[in-house]
């Protein structure tokens, strides 16, 4: 007879089996440093899945605890830090052990206290359950604080916008789950321990039990959508795939990177004051030529900063220096494709389809509109 627990099963089973099998996708394709972290958070969180389903395996064996058992997110807040420091730097050995310290004491008092200290374990389990919940806390937050300053000091000035969205969304999503679920667990191991009085106990239990019926269901779907968040995001990361979610060149170079202020004023002065773009055959190269650097640091660097192509940069150039002249134009003796040709657009064709693709009116409507003319 078909159970609704069996169905749920079936949901954490392939869950679990899709983010393996994305982590073993990474590990076996040639794929960059950066994406072996991402391939030990999806294997983490898989075989946390397969814990709800083989529950009645995993309790008196240490093998298939160490496999599927719990305490294994711990390491994600870490592996999370290693995915981003990665994303512009190598791993170092160093860095790698001095994370991994915190997580692998949690880790290990867990498998400690559940295989070698079993009497002391069931003796003492409200006052080590608020030991681990104090524990995983303060390690989520620890690392929470460090990857949002590794996040926004390192890894937002090295990357174009869309990709850090990207990773912003990842951050949240999963900080938005390790960081509350702790709190509740400690808040239940409290309340059953009836430590307060009576009507301190009602009072929690009355929020608690307003929280099973109006937020635990919340969580439980937040769960499983987190997982299904996770296997998409690393399956983005496949070099098959990425493509279809972010540009070819999503990281700024280190060369544009470390020299950003001085492409920034290279362009300020020959692009915008110099009005480099006004020449119609201007290309990538022939910029990149006539600014003195490598078409991949002047594309880099413009793709950051603005979020822009190349091609749509001069665009937005040309049509900001058509508006200011048609700002003066207060006579109107100006033709507007005489104006646009001047400003580098081959054809009126061109200029109509630009202009209109930026300011979202027709030429000839957006200066009458704007200076009634």
């Amino acid at each position: 007879m078909f159970e609704l627990t069996d169905f749920f099963k079936g949901i954490k089973f392939l869950l679990g089996a899709q983010l393996i099998i994305v982590a073993i996708i990474h590990f076996v394709v040639k794929s960059k440093p950066v994406r072996i972290p991402l391939a030990f958070l999806c294997l983490i969180l898989g075989l946390w899945f397969f814990k709800y389903v083989f529950m009645g395996h995993w309790k008196e064996d240490l093998i298939l605890f160490i496999l599927i058992g719990p305490g294994k997110p711990i390491f994600a807040g870490a592996i999370l830090l290693f995915y981003y420091r990665s994303v512009y730097d190598t791993l170092q050995r160093s860095f790698v052990l001095k994370n991994l310290i915190a997580p692998t004491v949690f880790y290990l008092m867990i498998i400690g206290t559940r295989f070698f200290g079993r009497d002391t374990f069931y003796e003492e389990k409200f006052k080590l359950s608020v030991v681990f919940g104090v524990m995983i806390f303060f390690i989520y937050l620890y690392y929470f604080i460090v990857s949002k300053k590794e996040i926004e000091t390192r890894i937002k000035p090295r990357i174009i916008p869309r990709a850090y969205k990207r990773v912003l969304l990842l951050f949240y999503t999963f900080y938005f789950f390790l960081l509350q679920v702790p709190i509740w667990d400690l808040y239940v191991n409290i309340l059953k321990a009836n430590i307060f009085s009576e009507a301190i106990t009602a009072k929690m239990q009355g929020i608690y039990e307003s929280f099973v019926q109006y937020g635990e269901m919340s969580i439980y779907v937040y769960l499983h959508l987190l997982g299904y968040f996770l296997f998409l995001f690393a399956l983005s990361e496949i070099p098959y795939f990425k493509k279809a979610f972010l540009p070819k060149n999503a990281l700024i170079n280190e060369k544009a990177y470390n020299s950003r202020d001085t492409i920034d004023a290279l362009i300020n002065e020959r692009l915008v004051k110099g009005k480099l773009f006004k020449d119609s055959t201007l290309t990538l190269e022939s910029c990149s030529r006539e600014m003195g650097i490598s078409k991949r640091d002047l594309f880099d660097h413009i793709k950051h900063t603005r979020n822009l192509g190349f091609k749509e940069f001069i665009n937005l150039l040309r049509v900001e220096e058509i508006k200011s002249l048609m700002a003066v134009d207060t006579l109107n003796k100006y033709d507007l494709v005489g104006l646009a040709k001047e400003c580098g657009f081959k054809s009126k064709s061109t200029f109509y389809r630009v202009f209109k693709e930026i300011e979202g009116l027709p030429p000839n409507e957006f200066k009458k509109l704007n200076y009634n003319l």
